[in-house]
């Protein structure tokens, strides 16, 4: 696009440019005519903006492709690919249904600029789809999150097949992450689980529960762990169910594929689970956790059945991933960050910051012990 000419108007005409923090830039465009931005701070910093404004005026690359048109397009040829997960596949798609309603899907998307975002992405979570489950505030920022990086990454695939020249998301900040902390639970709750599970009839369900409270399994990883792979000593976690359609692929990273360690007690119950199958002649079927006709359990199955049994219970409100989240948070103190990583199965260290929780009896107790000392140590050389 052609700019012609372009300057700034003071929009408090009563003050000198000096005084004065709010203005109108212009350009004049060969194509399209004037063009307006308000700007807020010094007369300076106005000029500069003013030069921001005509670059990208002079850089947009006419795109008649409405945004809708093209997120729908971009997933659909992610999904063809066979290089996405179908779970994130699934996710995108819910994302390209959540902006096909907002005010800017039917835009062009050299003519959405960075207001457009905002306005649109607030539309879209004060009016959820599906009201009835949302609270009253509209979606939480923690899924407006993931949608805002949809937008931000399907702006980013047109500036890289250079249809635009800029990314309108690129000035748009992610709203602050909402989440509700998870409470860790001491050892002695996740025993008092494992106690729970043990009054339930032997199935591939309780078998699933307890390598997740042992070994803070995903509950995906939990239902594909073969049984030619468990000895007395260790496990190996190769595969995972798929969430979407229950078939059996590689766990959610490279790094999910790891050895695990077997406490007494899961032992044992391997050895209950063995028993439970050959006598239903299901000794030749692969999951050690599998259902009662020898296949895979499906992961969101397993989340029920664990809703189910824990009604009425002091569990009845703790999720998988709590109890996850409660073994990592158990041993994080006892291994390096390296090994925490390792055996969550983490493809980057970033993550066991959120399970190193804040204990100084258990920091203080560390620092005695790497000099050889115990806490009466300390007090006796501080007297």
């Amino acid at each position: 696009m052609q700019v012609k000419s372009s300057g700034i108007l003071s929009l408090e005409k009563d003050k000198p440019n000096g005084k004065c923090r709010k203005w109108r830039l212009w350009a004049n465009t060969a194509e399209e005519g004037r063009k307006f931005r308000r700007f807020t701070g010094t007369y300076s910093m106005a000029r500069r903006a003013l030069d921001d404004f005509v670059r990208e005026l002079g850089a947009v690359i006419p795109n008649g492709d409405t945004l809708a048109a093209y997120a729908e397009a971009r997933v659909e040829a992610r999904a063809a690919s066979g290089d996405i997960s179908p779970n994130t596949i699934d996710k995108e798609r819910r994302n390209v249904r959540a902006i096909a309603r907002a005010p800017f899907a039917g835009m062009r998307m050299d003519e959405i600029g960075p207001a457009d975002c905002r306005e649109s992405l607030a539309w879209i979570k004060a009016n959820p789809q599906r009201p009835n489950l949302v609270r009253e505030e509209g979606l939480s920022n923690t899924t407006m999150r993931g949608i805002y990086r949809f937008v931000r990454q399907t702006f980013g695939q047109a500036v890289d097949d250079e249809l635009l020249a800029r990314n309108p998301m690129a000035k748009v900040k992610d709203p602050r992450d909402d989440s509700p902390e998870v409470e860790a639970l001491p050892w002695r709750e996740l025993e008092r689980i494992l106690d729970l599970l043990d009054k339930q009839p032997m199935s591939g369900y309780v078998m699933a529960l307890y390598l997740i409270v042992c070994d803070a399994l995903r509950r995906a990883e939990s239902v594909a762990v073969l049984d030619a792979e468990v000895q007395a000593s260790m496990f190996r976690v190769s595969q995972a169910v798929k969430e979407a359609d229950g078939t059996v692929d590689d766990p959610k990273s490279e790094a999910g594929k790891r050895d695990m360690p077997v406490l007494p007690r899961l032992w044992g119950k391997v050895g209950e689970m063995r028993a439970w199958k050959r006598a239903r002649g299901l000794a030749d079927a692969l999951p050690l956790a599998c259902n009662y006709k020898g296949g895979v359990i499906r992961p969101q199955n397993l989340y029920r059945w664990w809703k189910r049994i824990t009604v009425g219970t002091d569990f009845e409100d703790v999720g998988l991933h709590q109890i996850r989240h409660s073994n990592l948070s158990h041993v994080a103190r006892r291994m390096s960050a390296y090994d925490l990583m390792r055996y969550a199965g983490w493809s980057s260290l970033e993550p066991t910051r959120t399970y190193i929780h804040d204990d100084y009896a258990t920091l203080s107790r560390c620092y005695y012990e790497a000099f050889g000392m115990e806490g009466s140590d300390s007090i006796r050389l501080a007297a």
